[in-house]
């Protein structure tokens, strides 16, 4: 069986490009996966217009992707090699025009972290919800670190599919800052 071809990190966008930043606990799972997955949607897509990036909101500065994490992208061809794990700051949330977040407890510290960002944080269950029945809840994506690789791989394709729901308005929405001339787009609620 032939490798799939792997994409590197990290994908430069310009200034009035929509940038999207993905928050977890350490920035060292789910939000490292989820900032490769969501390249690779955009990539496919061919935009672009559209960066992404991510952090922790008690991420240690400097770590590397868990092993765990690596390997379930690598095997999808994403390289996570080149990962960093980031502290989510007031300076990325404010330089951010979505913030997609994996648990209810992200949503609150970066509201927390800076409150004037309130109205563009999302649950990342949550947001694009025009896609999922009237009848769905928000969850939060549970953490896979130290779990199996069969864990991982649920996580990995549970976020997938998350952002690939999500990829229609996040294309309105960057549709919509470049007919703005740069100005932010607000997200249209839930």
């Amino acid at each position: 069986m032939l490798p799939l071809p792997t994409m590197k990190l990290p994908m430069e966008r310009t200034s009035d490009s929509l940038r999207i930043l993905i928050v977890c606990t350490g920035n060292i799972c789910r939000s490292a996966m989820a900032e490769g997955i969501l390249r690779r949607i955009v990539e496919e897509s061919g935009r672009s217009d559209i960066a992404v990036s991510s952090a922790g909101t008690m991420a240690a500065e400097g770590y590397r992707a868990s092993t765990g994490a690596v390997e379930t992208a690598l095997a999808r061809g994403i390289d996570l090699g080149t990962h960093r794990a980031r502290l989510l700051t007031r300076d990325l949330l404010a330089g951010s025009d979505l913030v997609l977040v994996m648990e209810t407890s992200h949503l609150y510290e970066a509201a927390r972290v800076t409150p004037e960002a309130r109205g563009k944080i999302f649950l990342l269950s949550q947001f694009g919800r025009d896609a999922l029945p009237d009848d769905a809840e928000p969850f939060d994506v549970a953490d896979p670190l130290g779990g199996s690789q069969e864990i991982y791989a649920a996580c990995y394709v549970e976020i997938e599919a998350h952002l690939r729901r999500a990829m229609p308005e996040i294309v309105r929405m960057a549709e919509e800052k470049k007919r703005s001339s740069g100005d932010s787009p607000a997200p249209r609620p839930a």
